[in-house]
Formats: structure tokens, C-alpha cells, sequence
């Protein structure tokens, strides 16, 4: 199954706490990928409302996503474009998402409207699930 998105973080909670979007969310989950980034800051938001570690570990196995590593190439590219984000304030996960779809030629499904901004300097299509 080929996996044209690249879910952030915001998707995918949105997704996991029934918020607006999430049914499109799960639409298009069975061709969503997501960054080791990203689904780390989703195990954070997960940790801090008191899920387990092992908890998080069967609810990730059991979405079955694809999970792109992280790598220098990636690293020094999200670096690139903290200049560019910052006047609207774009975290290190949101700009990890951005140069991660792009450098693996996905759609970006987020929550994140000011992305939309931002599609066609670095040069991704952005998807709004709200």
C-alpha cells in the first residue's frame, strides 16, 4: 500500500482525541506514513495526560504506521527553514513535518492552517483536516 501522507502530530491527536477532523484523519490513515519527530511529540501529549509507555507502544502497533526515521540530511533541511516559519512561529516538529513530506514527496495532513502559507515556498501540498 503506498503511503501518500505524512500525518503531524496535530492529525493524529486530533484523531486519537476524537477532535474535529478526525474523521478525515481516519480516512486516510490506511496511506499515511508519520516522522519519528512527530510521533514523538504525539507519545508526549500521550505521556503527559498519564498513558504508559507500554500503552503507547500496542496503540502505535496497532495503527500499523509506517515511521520515517530522522536523519542529518532531514536535521540540517528543518534547520533550513527556521528563518523562513518563525515570523508565525513554527515548532522544530512542525517544521520537521514540513521538510519531512517534501523530502519524501508526501502530502502534509495537519491541523496547522499557517502551513498553507508556507506550501509553496518549500514547495509541498499541504492538507487541512479542519
Amino acid at each position: 500500500m503506498s503511503h501518500k501522507y505524512l500525518l503531524d502530530a496535530s492529525a493524529l491527536l486530533a484523531l486519537l482525541q476524537d477532535e474535529a477532523g478526525s474523521e478525515i484523519v481516519a480516512h486516510y490513515l490506511p496511506f499515511c506514513a508519520i516522522s519519528s519527530v512527530n510521533l514523538a511529540e504525539v507519545a508526549s501529549v500521550l505521556n503527559k495526560v498519564g498513558m504508559p509507555e507500554n500503552e503507547m507502544d500496542e496503540l502505535f502497533n496497532e495503527m500499523d504506521l509506517d515511521i520515517l526515521p530522522f536523519n542529518k540530511e532531514l536535521a540540517i533541511a528543518t534547520g533550513g527553514i527556521r528563518r523562513l516559519t518563525q515570523k508565525k512561529g513554527l515548532s522544530l516538529g512542525d517544521r520537521a513535518c514540513l521538510v519531512t513530506a517534501k523530502h519524501s514527496n508526501r502530502i502534509a495532513l495537519t491541523a496547522d492552517r499557517v502551513w498553507l502559507d508556507y506550501q509553496k515556498d518549500i514547495d509541498l501540498e499541504i492538507k487541512l483536516i479542519r
